[in-house]
């Protein structure tokens, strides 16, 4: 009797694990089902929250964690949560997107792939995989006061590892090279369909400020610069212009 207890509780484990391995692991690459996405408003418990582009995102809050409950159950970009790698939950912030994340008792900070939506505690800004949460000591306590930076370069990196035409880089910075700045708008929502009508020219950035947004097209070294131009202008983009150095 205590051999077969034993065999079954090895075949469980085996079988658990197997699972976790198959179906918790999000490559980035052309077999990855999450989606990019910024999200429309939703509500939780009668407080709406508005997903929105934060480039310069830097905030001091509450962090919690989260696992097993949740270990293999889809986040809201259609991933897999995974317990076991980096990755967290943010209200806002565009998905997936590359945030660090500092404890600030001990110093300690991480780079994690923002993949869900949460925590819905007030006092709470993110809510991180039990792996993170353990990397930056404060799986024991639960909860910490830790700081949280949008990483535009990185998540940019994982943007262009994600096969999907619906691409967003961002530059915090405005670096000084030549481009075709082809608008200014006051809302994502537009900037955004102006940005996957020109990505077929190259790859565009979003600029994003408190009151608005600019949609830029980097031009390469070996590119002529009026003929692109003369591209997005017959793309319907009349007041675009060539800005340089």
């Amino acid at each position: 009797m205590r051999l077969l207890i034993v065999l079954f509780l090895l075949f469980s484990l085996s079988s658990c694990a197997g699972k976790s391995f198959k179906q918790c692991s999000n490559q980035y690459d052309k077999t990855y089902k999450g989606h990019i996405k910024i999200g429309a408003p939703y509500s939780i418990k009668n407080i709406t929250y508005i997903p929105k582009i934060e480039q310069h995102y830097d905030e001091i809050g509450q962090a919690s964690w989260y696992g097993d409950y949740f270990h293999c159950r889809k986040t809201a970009n259609g991933e897999l949560f995974n317990k076991e790698q980096f990755s967290a939950a943010h209200r806002t912030l565009p998905l997936p997107s590359v945030v660090k994340v500092t404890n600030l008792s001990n110093g300690k900070s991480i780079k994690v792939i923002v993949n869900d939506r949460g925590p819905f505690a007030k006092e709470r800004i993110i809510d991180l995989s039990e792996k993170t949460a353990e990397a930056l000591d404060m799986k024991r306590q639960g909860i910490a006061t830790v700081r949280v930076q949008f990483l535009p370069k990185e998540t940019n990196k994982l943007t262009s590892k994600i096969a999907t035409s619906k691409k967003i880089f961002y530059s915090a910075k405005v670096k000084c090279k030549r481009k075709i700045v082809i608008a200014r708008y006051k809302d994502q929502a537009s900037a955004l369909i102006a940005m996957r009508k020109i990505a077929k020219l190259g790859k565009v950035h979003l600029i994003a400020n408190k009151n608005s947004y600019k949609v830029v097209l980097p031009i390469k070294k070996k590119e002529n610069s009026t003929i692109l131009l003369k591209k997005v202008k017959d793309m319907g983009y009349k007041n675009a212009k060539i800005h340089s150095c």
